[in-house]
């Protein structure tokens, strides 16, 4: 997704499936929130200020695991730096990763390090990759995109396009 470019699309709420996760990890309990950013697009930074938005304001506090940040201070090594944030950071502790797959990920990272999911800190994905959440050594909770009916919208709004009618 590019942000200024003026033409017809269908693309998922991102600012809101970071809402939804914070809430998700409010609502159990958790006052400790950081947010998995393994990449720098656009999407994803939309998905990171939903989510420290909701957190800020019920007053949680608030980490952000910017892995792209940390490469530009020199930092060579996701994994090492995963390590650190996990280790340092507050527990109860929930976690929002920046997708199912990245979430996967930071689970085998603390199965490594010993940490106990979700008795020490709990971890959300999106994009609801089921294969990924279910088959997980412990199932991840996603916020479903719903990618279908995004499909059928575009399907739509690419119809109506074709046949001349605009909203």
């Amino acid at each position: 997704y590019v942000p200024k470019v003026d033409i017809s699309r269908v693309i998922p709420d991102n600012a809101e499936a970071g809402r939804l996760a914070a809430e998700h990890l409010l609502s159990r309990g958790y006052r400790n929130l950081a947010f998995f950013q393994a990449t720098g697009s656009y999407n994803i930074r939309i998905r990171e200020a939903g989510f420290r938005a909701a957190a800020l304001k019920a007053g949680a506090n608030y980490f952000h695991w910017d892995f792209p940040a940390a490469e530009k201070r020199g930092e060579t090594s996701w994994a090492r730096y995963l390590e650190t944030m996990l280790t340092t950071t507050p527990r109860p502790l929930g976690i929002l990763a920046q997708s199912d797959n990245r979430a996967v990920q930071l689970l085998g990272m603390c199965e490594d390090l010993g940490l106990r999911v979700p008795q020490d800190l709990a971890i959300v994905g999106i994009d609801n990759n089921e294969a990924a959440c279910e088959l997980a050594s412990v199932p991840i909770t996603s916020v479903d995109i719903d990618w279908e009916t995004l499909g059928f919208r575009g399907a739509k709004l690419l119809d109506d396009m074709l046949h001349g009618r605009r909203e």
